[in-house]
């Protein structure tokens, strides 16, 4: 009988002690529809191919799913939110070499970043937060840090990007009415 974890874990090392412990696979939240089918049929040995996300980093069915529960305006918050985060990381990772308080500060922030763009469908950009936040509480230099830093910045640019298109597109499809035997 599989056992699956369900977990906020995002870390490699966490989701290892996961399977170390006798899981069967471990799933990290937020859950959407296509992952968990994609997870099941891997596990039935009936996996669908994986899904492109267009090479924005952004899990779409995961986006819609959030839009769908939240709506429109939320997410568009949501994202302002995220985007804020992402300028207030990038300014505590400039001063990463002032010491131990800095460091900590800048690790809570990015694991904090890496659950709200997870939220959102951006699964790479929270594994690149989630290695950012390992980087930073192991001591990592800041040059090793400001290269992730501008590599944050970069991915959450296009992910916003692509989520805005996306969001702009439901608000017209959902306000044009639909034409009779369409």
């Amino acid at each position: 009988m599989p056992i699956v974890a369900v977990t906020a874990y995002a870390q490699r090392s966490e989701i290892n002690k996961f399977l170390g412990a006798g899981m069967t696979a471990a799933i990290v939240k937020p859950v959407s529809r296509t992952r968990l089918r994609e997870l099941l049929g891997t596990l039935a040995g009936t996996a669908p191919a994986q899904g492109d996300d267009g090479g924005a980093g952004v899990d779409m069915d995961t986006l819609h799913d959030l839009v769908a529960a939240l709506g429109h305006g939320r997410v568009a918050a949501i994202l302002g939110q995220v985007d804020a985060e992402v300028q207030a990381l990038a300014g505590a990772l400039d001063r990463i070499d002032a010491g131990g308080t800095v460091r900590d500060a800048a690790a809570q922030q990015a694991h904090r970043l890496a659950g709200a763009v997870a939220l959102i469908g951006a699964r790479g950009l929270r594994d690149r937060l989630a290695s950012l936040e390992s980087a930073v509480i192991g001591g990592a230099g800041a040059e090793q840090v400001a290269a992730q830093s501008w590599a944050i910045a970069a991915d959450w640019a296009r992910i916003r990007a692509k989520a805005e298109r996306a969001l702009a597109g439901e608000g017209a499809a959902a306000r044009t009415p639909a034409t009779p035997g369409s």
